[in-house]
């Protein structure tokens, strides 16, 4: 049997990596826990503002402010504009002091804080971050009771406010980072992506990636998520076998790109043994049970295995006849019709019932070919069933537990099958949309 020669081409991945807002808003409202105290400061003011002098205040020389300001609620990001913005809901407590008070004048204020981040990879992998303050909304000013008068222009409380507001802003920056460990994320899904992958359980079919190029784009916002574009180039081989990785390739440095087509194009060769074909034809030929007149024929058993330039199918047969029923031919596969047969087909039985190996000799042959034809017929069924196989692999499978993979499979082509020495190749070209969902 002969060996194929000419090279595989190198596949191309585009893959759009998709983070989603709510689960980057998890990992941030777990960091920042609802009643955490942002910053908190004392004002010493000498003199009092000029608002209170009407109410007597300014006979005090000195008055001072405690301020804490803590986050109320959840945090939450949204896309506007193509622009990504952070609102922080906060509440700030407020406790007022001054000579003749002996327990400070208490109050809350309630606020909401909205910054605008730029998000960006670094030539390390690292997600990085710029947030500029934008500005905050009060839901609720502050406001003392001073000698039963109500005081709620209180600019001093709210500038300082404003003021380490614009200041703590900054934290969003490295809040994100953490959120969002990108570089040790990467770092692990490459060197993920190069161990065998299980495809299959029964029969264990492997997935192996050689990959020789990545390329990532520039972050782009959506409604409820922001997304990269991953292109890369590797080679891709389905095996019956778990390869063992000796030598990883490291995780290359970190190259832009434009992004352009969002279609997955792969060549790929899969290899199946002869013990795994004898496992996928046993499923639908073994039991079958061949009747004509009086005879009644049952496959007990089936084995595939070469033969110098041919392809032999071991048939075990129980019921009117016994013994082994060896079907001999060279497989062919016929891409147009999606189909193998057997060509230069012949057959040999052998039995111990004497009589029943000379006698009859066309009904033996009618069993040969009845044989042949469900050989055949069992894998076209097979080779039709592989584009859904595939379809189901890419739908909602979790690589490893970052990544969620989730696509359709668009075009699929099985452009050839060799039968060699010690397996079977298939050589398949696919085209499908492919997204990948990044969890946190």
């Amino acid at each position: 049997m002969k060996e194929r020669k000419e090279p595989t081409p190198t596949s191309e991945l585009n893959l759009p990596v998709q983070i989603k807002l709510d689960s980057i808003e998890k990992v941030l409202n777990q960091q920042v826990k609802d009643g955490q105290v942002l910053y908190q400061e004392t004002i010493f003011k000498a003199g009092v503002p000029q608002e209170w002098v009407h109410v007597g205040l300014q006979k005090w020389l000195k008055s001072g402010i405690e301020i804490a300001v803590s986050k109320a609620d959840t945090i939450r990001l949204s896309v506007i504009n193509q622009e990504l913005y952070i609102k922080f809901p906060l509440t700030s407590t407020m406790a007022l002091t001054y000579a003749l008070q002996v327990n400070p004048l208490e109050t809350t204020a309630e606020l909401v804080s909205v910054a605008k981040i730029k998000l960006w990879i670094n030539e390390c992998w690292e997600l990085c971050a710029k947030a500029e303050n934008v500005g905050h909304e009060w839901r609720k000013r502050p406001a003392f009771k001073v000698m039963g008068l109500a005081i709620s222009q209180l600019s001093i409380i709210e500038d300082d406010i404003a003021e380490n507001l614009a200041k703590w802003v900054g934290r969003v920056d490295e809040l994100l980072k953490q959120a969002v460990p990108l570089a040790n994320i990467a770092e692990q899904v490459w060197q993920r992506v190069q161990q065998p992958m299980p495809v299959l359980e029964k029969p264990p079919i492997w997935l192996n990636v050689a990959p020789s190029n990545l390329q990532i784009s520039d972050i782009q916002y959506f409604k409820k998520h922001v997304q990269v574009a991953v292109h890369a180039k590797a080679g891709l081989q389905v095996s019956g076998q778990q390869q063992k990785v000796v030598n990883s390739l490291p995780l290359p440095p970190f190259e832009t790109y434009t992004a352009a087509d969002e279609t997955t194009t792969i060549w790929g060769n899969a290899y199946l043994t002869y013990a795994q074909a004898t496992a996928v034809l046993s499923q639908s030929l073994k039991g079958y049970t061949f009747k004509k007149g009086w005879t009644s024929i049952h496959i007990k058993d089936i084995e595939l295995y070469p033969e110098k330039e041919r392809l032999v199918i071991k048939v075990k047969l129980r019921g009117s006849l016994k013994g082994n029923l060896f079907l001999k031919g060279k497989a062919v596969y016929l891409p147009k019709q999606q189909k193998i047969e057997l060509q230069n087909f012949d057959f040999e039985l052998k039995t111990k019932n004497f009589l029943a190996k000379v006698a009859n000799l066309v009904l033996h042959e009618q069993i040969a070919e009845k044989m042949k034809e469900q050989f055949e017929q069992s894998i076209q069924k097979e080779l039709k069933n592989l584009p859904q196989t595939i379809d189901n692999y890419l739908y909602l499978h979790r690589l490893n537990k970052h990544l969620l993979l989730n696509g359709k499979l668009q075009h699929y082509e099985l452009t050839d099958i060799q039968f060699n020495k010690k397996y079977i190749e298939l050589a398949i070209n696919l085209k499908s949309k492919v997204n990948i969902e990044l969890e946190l």
